[in-house]
């Protein structure tokens, strides 16, 4: 994903991620969305690279499903939108704030009618690989600062 910056400093105080998957339910035949989200602080940028990371749990994927070994092809598609101060919006990098798979066009993260499952997509520093890499993934602003 590409995104240009405004801030001279090289970076951004905020940077919000959220995180979208489609996963049929093995129960319900139908499709469900899959949410996660997680505010980053101080965002460096002068590299002009920024990588967010999300996870969703083996225990979970197992439960939707109904195989122990998921495979690629059980998440129909997937979306990431990121926000914040500083981020250029308008013109062509509008586009670039969100990147999908299947029917990108269409919007689907927004326009959901199916059941959504909040919080199963969680950003790696809420899963056991936390401490690696610590200095090429932001640091996550915890809820109450």
């Amino acid at each position: 994903m590409k995104a240009r910056v405004t801030d001279p400093s090289g970076f951004i105080p905020e940077l919000k991620a959220e995180w979208f998957a489609v996963i049929r339910d093995k129960h319900s035949k139908k499709p469900v969305r899959l949410l996660g989200q997680a505010t980053f602080k101080n965002v460096r940028t002068a590299d002009k690279k920024i990588f967010v990371s999300a996870y969703i749990e083996p225990d979970t994927l197992e439960r939707l499903t109904g195989s122990s070994r998921p495979k690629e092809g059980d998440i129909e598609g997937y979306a990431l939108t990121i926000s914040g101060a500083g981020i250029v919006t308008e013109g062509r990098y509008g586009e670039g704030l969100t990147k999908a798979t299947a029917e990108e066009g269409a919007k689907w993260w927004i326009d959901w009618k199916n059941q959504n499952l909040d919080g199963l997509i969680i950003p790696k520093s809420q899963t056991p690989f936390a401490a690696l890499w610590t200095d090429r993934y932001p640091t996550e602003k915890i809820r109450n600062e």
